[in-house]
Formats: C-alpha cells, sequence, structure tokens
C-alpha cells in the first residue's frame, strides 16, 4: 500500500479547509499545475490591497514574484524561478494549461519553491503566472518591477502593463547604460495605455546622459537617486506631477530657472519637484525671484505622492517663499536649504 498523499484527488472540502491553512506560497503553485484546484482557491480571503511585484535584483539571476500587501508594503514571497541558456538533462516534460512546459521543481532552496525551465519558454511562463496571480488573489492593477543593469536582459518580451519600475545598484557593479534604459522604456512605455508606467524610480549610478525630449522625463513620478549628469535643460522639459532628483551639482541660481517657468504657466502638471546635491544652495538667488505674499497658506504642505519619503508626514513651509502663478491663479511654496530645493504647488 503507498503511504503517498494524493492531493490532487481529494474532495473539495478538504481542499478548501487545506487551502486555509498552507500559504499563499503553496496554493500558487498547486493551482498552477493542477487547474482542477484554481476556482476553490478563488474563495481563500486574503489581504486587502495586493499589489504584484516582480523582482529581477537577485544576484542568483532568478526572479522572485512577490504579493505586495497594505499600507506598511509588506511582502510575501510566492515563486521564484530562472531559466537555463540552454535544455537540461534535468528539466521534465510538465503541463500548464494543456501545453507542454519542460521545467524542474526544486524545494530545498528555501521556504519558497524554486522552478526553472528552458529560456525559449520564459515569455509563456511569465504570461501564465501574471494570469494565475490576478486570477486567484484579485490584486489590483498596479504592477511593480524590480530589475538592475545585469537583469535586464533576463526580463520577458511580454512582461507589460507594470507601472512602477525600479531600478538598483547591479551586484556584479555593473551600470546602468542610459541609452540601454532609454530603449526598454521606451519598448515598455504606451504613452495611449490607461495601465501605462507612472513611476520610475532609478537607484542605480547612470552611466551617459538621457536625452533631452527622453520619455522618462514624461511619466508622472521620476526619481533620480545618482543625479550629477542631469542637465537643468533635462529638469526644464519634465511634464509629470512628482519629481526628486538626489546628488544634483545644479546650484541656487540655477533653480530660479525652474520658479520662473512655473511662474509663467509652465510645469501645467507638476505637484511637487526636490532637488537635493552636494553643492551649496545660494539663498542669493531668492533676492532675483518675484515673490508673494499669501496670507492664507498651510504651515505644512503634505506631497499626494508614495515616493517623496524625505518625511513621512508634512513637509514644514512655515518659512517657505511664495509664488504665484496669474495664469493659473495657483501658489507654489519655495524653501531653499543648505542642499536642497523644493517647489510645492498646491493644487486642490
Amino acid at each position: 500500500m503507498s503511504n503517498r498523499f494524493n492531493v490532487p484527488h481529494l474532495p473539495s472540502v478538504i481542499m478548501r479547509h487545506l487551502f486555509e491553512i498552507i500559504g499563499p506560497s503553496e496554493i500558487f503553485l498547486l493551482c498552477l499545475f493542477l487547474p482542477k484546484f484554481r476556482q476553490i482557491a478563488q474563495t481563500v480571503k486574503w489581504f486587502d490591497n495586493k499589489y504584484i511585484l516582480v523582482d529581477y535584483c537577485s544576484y542568483g539571476k532568478e526572479a522572485v514574484l512577490y504579493m505586495k500587501y497594505g499600507p506598511n508594503d509588506e511582502k510575501i514571497p510566492i515563486l521564484r524561478w530562472t531559466f537555463q541558456n540552454r535544455e537540461c538533462h534535468f528539466l521534465k516534460k510538465r503541463k500548464i494549461d494543456g501545453r507542454k512546459f519542460r521545467c524542474c521543481l526544486d524545494f530545498t532552496t528555501g521556504p519558497t519553491p524554486m522552478i526553472y525551465f528552458a529560456r525559449k519558454d520564459n515569455d509563456f511562463f511569465w504570461g501564465k503566472i501574471r494570469q494565475l496571480f490576478f486570477q486567484l488573489f484579485r490584486a489590483e492593477t498596479i504592477q511593480y518591477l524590480h530589475f538592475s543593469m545585469d537583469t535586464l536582459p533576463r526580463i520577458p518580451k511580454n512582461h507589460t502593463n507594470f507601472n512602477r519600475i525600479e531600478i538598483w545598484e547591479s551586484k556584479s557593479g555593473q551600470c546602468l547604460k542610459a541609452t540601454d534604459f532609454e530603449r526598454f522604456f521606451e519598448k515598455k512605455h504606451d504613452k495611449n495605455c490607461l495601465n501605462r508606467i507612472q513611476t520610475v524610480y532609478i537607484k542605480s549610478y547612470v552611466d551617459g546622459e538621457f536625452a533631452e525630449n527622453s520619455g522618462i522625463f514624461d511619466i508622472i513620478e521620476l526619481i533620480i537617486a545618482r543625479s550629477q549628469s542631469l542637465k537643468m535643460s533635462q529638469i526644464l522639459n519634465f511634464s509629470g506631477r512628482f519629481a526628486i532628483f538626489m546628488s544634483s551639482k545644479l546650484d541656487g541660481f540655477e533653480f530660479l530657472e525652474i520658479c520662473q517657468k512655473w511662474q509663467k504657466g509652465g510645469f501645467p502638471n507638476l505637484e511637487s519637484l526636490s532637488i537635493m546635491g552636494s553643492s551649496y544652495v545660494s539663498l542669493d538667488a531668492l533676492l532675483y525671484l518675484k515673490t508673494g505674499v499669501w496670507e492664507n497658506r498651510p504651515k505644512c504642505y503634505k506631497p499626494r505622492s508614495a515616493y517623496f519619503f524625505l518625511d513621512k508626514n508634512n513637509y514644514d513651509v512655515s518659512n517657505a517663499v511664495d509664488l504665484y502663478c496669474e495664469s493659473t491663479g495657483l501658489w507654489a511654496s519655495v524653501i531653499f536649504t543648505d542642499k536642497q530645493f523644493h517647489l510645492f504647488v498646491w493644487k486642490g
């Protein structure tokens, strides 16, 4: 008599109780290869505000699928995978939704299972796990993607419709090349798509310069951690709502161009723009600004962007300088500190 526990033949009632006990990673793997359990799995209650995050930043050249949830962006690993450049002997034939698929499951490399497969199946595999993730967990449409320069080639061609990108430092020391990222961005970013890229956060050092008309200056949120090579002409082309440029080499007098452009009706979508640098910001630049007096200005400004992480709650603008735009009727507050420049537009 066999002592194996034959899960596929268990009654639906028992499977429903089992799914309430085991974790989302085990449920996901079962439903990936056993479609009969997907309808049962959908009855399990999960966290609110769930999002999908795919992280390609691992040193082992593997990808990790996470479920992000909650106000503190907690995340649960669901699945790990990596493809082989050649057909390997240890890949066994399996089926996913009727299609034969050569892969190998490894449960010995950690608490989250690993799947190995052939490189030619990269697009097929990603399409299936993305579809299953939204089917099982009924996640929000926002999708996160993390990668580094050395893992960029591993992203499937059909991995699209993600909203928030983070480019991390490469563990191999490889720099993010501006031209390579722009090519990747232009392929993946569709301005006319509702589910388009909304946020780009570049944490890696950038080798080279972005084009002044680059599409990354058109997105809603842009954060560049190492913006030493960024020019004022590029910043003036920004047409999004939120921007943070760190490690900048610009000075206070160059920031005047930003203020003056906004006062003339430029930056129509802008809500907040911050520049932090290693250079001393000259407060004398304030003398060249056409300022106003807004008696009803609040003492604190709270950005509506989740990435304005310098102050989790509010910015103190009690000592800020006020600017007024006659063409839009809007007020903005400008903060100059030793090494920081902030422009906050009061909307709503």
